[in-house]
């Protein structure tokens, strides 16, 4: 994630992205303003929140090429978030590994809770009256606030207008609206706001906005007020609604459906993808490398906008696979113990009949891992994966991650090895792996409990590996901040 604690504005500092990114859309004249929610334009510069530009109709094509000088990346948001005349972007900041999210709006479009229902065309009235506020042309204050009064009232929902009944008083609208007008309320000017509303020709009464704006000056609207004045503006604005009420229906109805607790444990809000596809990114490294660590930061640093999800290789931990250890180590015991010299072969078989059919149960696990980690990133998700099975570990006196039957049948093969490697070939490279290459040294502050022997060789495989096209080799050396910057540039690369 990357939401920080609430700060004073005054000590966000900006993305160095987006100090760049504006200052490039104005030299290029292009025609833009971050149109809505700029009491929090700072904490959206600082990456903390989405921007929501408003691009003019006819500067398309070279937004963007602004977009694609500076990287930015399209997102396809899933189906019941995509709306007429917008797209999403993401990017990445270099000096601080942030994400950046541009939600871009080719004309103004509004509506109810879910959906987007209501085209404004008033898009030449506000890029004809911009101001600019910490160097991005947003609205004039009065225009905002009309904005504003439009949408807070088109997306109030039921449960608001209950509480509102149940508890008078109360706010009807969340506080991120409160604090929005409460902004606006400050830097408007009534005279103006209601030149500007005659100018946008919009068929809304006066009167019935400057009594909802006075109640807002002074503090609480009543439920009494806020539903007159929703019914004027759902009324008014009638004309300029681009969908029927028939097809909008099955839209509001599933996302209210999806938004009932159980609901949504079920069916979690499904989240963005890449346009270009998805990715597995591998994480392979001794024990002490950080890369467990790493697979979780770097999984909630992109499952902030992004589908993500991490897979994991290693030995499952299943009662299946316990209860066979059991079984191959209850019979080398007995083979340890047994006086009778005829037995000792069959319950050495045994033992390693038990041994074989566990790492056989494992490579077909790892597969199947594989498989749903293959057909997620199909879609334009993200996998981050840990212990994933290379091939160039399977030669190791002691595989990590890969083929052991062989092993322990000491250069025998047998028809549960010949299976397991079988299921291993099937299991293909990854679209990135990070390898990280670090000191034993390193390893054993961090890890100390591993068997010095075993530590050693799984450094030595780790340092045999060279950079290629799917490996990028990480000095794991570096402090941890350093090294996780470092794969986040990498991985932004790689989309």
């Amino acid at each position: 994630m990357q939401h920080n604690a609430a700060r004073p504005d005054e000590m966000i500092e900006p993305l160095k992205l987006c100090k760049s990114f504006f200052l490039t859309l104005s030299q290029e004249e292009i025609t833009y303003c971050h149109w809505k929610s700029n009491c929090r334009l700072t904490k959206a510069l600082a990456g903390e929140t989405d921007l929501d530009l408003l691009i003019h109709g006819d500067e398309k094509s070279r937004f963007e090429q602004a977009l694609e000088m500076f990287s930015f990346k399209r997102v396809i948001s899933p189906p019941e978030k995509q709306y007429p005349g917008t797209e999403d972007y993401l990017g990445f900041d270099y000096d601080t590994g942030k994400l950046l999210h541009l939600h871009v709006h080719y004309k103004v479009v509004l509506g109810r809770r879910h959906v987007k229902e209501y085209h404004l065309p008033i898009e030449g009235v506000i890029f004809d009256n911009l101001r600019v506020l910490r160097d991005v042309n947003v609205p004039c204050a009065e225009i905002e606030l009309l904005l504003l009064s439009i949408r807070a009232n088109m997306k109030l929902g039921l449960t608001s207008v209950f509480r509102g009944l149940i508890k008078p008083g109360i706010d009807v609208y969340p506080e991120n609206v409160m604090a929005e007008f409460r902004f606006l309320l400050k830097h408007y000017d009534e005279r103006r706001f209601f030149d500007f509303l005659s100018v946008t020709h919009l068929p809304l009464s006066q009167s019935i906005l400057a009594s909802y704006l006075n109640r807002l000056r002074r503090g609480h609207p009543t439920i009494g007020t806020v539903m007159k004045v929703r019914t004027h503006i759902l009324k008014g604005l009638k004309s300029y609604r681009e969908s029927s009420t028939i097809l909008v229906f099955p839209r509001r109805f599933v996302a209210g459906l999806r938004a009932f607790p159980l609901v949504r444990r079920r069916f979690p809000p499904r989240k963005k993808t890449v346009a270009g596809g998805g990715k597995i990114f591998v994480l392979v490294g001794a024990d002490g490398s950080g890369k467990s660590t790493l697979t979780k930061d770097l999984s909630e640093w992109l499952s902030w906008k992004l589908a993500v999800k991490t897979s994991y290789f290693g030995i499952p931990k299943t009662i299946g696979v316990r209860l066979v250890v059991l079984v191959a180590n209850f019979f080398r015991l007995l083979k340890k113990l047994c006086p009778i010299e005829m037995l000792i072969r069959p319950l050495d078989l045994v033992a390693k009949e038990a041994s074989a059919r566990r790492w056989v149960f494992i490579a077909r696990k790892r597969l199947s891992v594989f498989a749903a980690s293959r057909q997620f990133a199909s879609i334009g998700r993200i996998v981050v994966a840990d212990r994933y099975p290379l091939p160039a570990f399977h030669e190791m006196e002691e595989p990590m991650d890969g083929p052991r039957i062989k092993g322990e049948l000491r250069g025998q093969t047998s028809r549960l090895s010949e299976q397991e490697e079988s299921y291993y070939s099937k299991i293909q490279l990854p679209s990135k792996v990070f390898v990280l290459q670090t000191r034993v040294d390193k390893l054993r502050e961090r890890k100390g409990d591993v068997e010095l022997r075993v530590h050693e060789a799984k450094a030595r495989a780790v340092d045999a590996l060279e950079d290629s096209h799917v490996i990028d080799v990480i000095d794991g050396n570096l402090p941890y901040s350093d090294v996780l910057l470092d794969i986040k540039r990498r991985i932004w690369e790689s989309l």
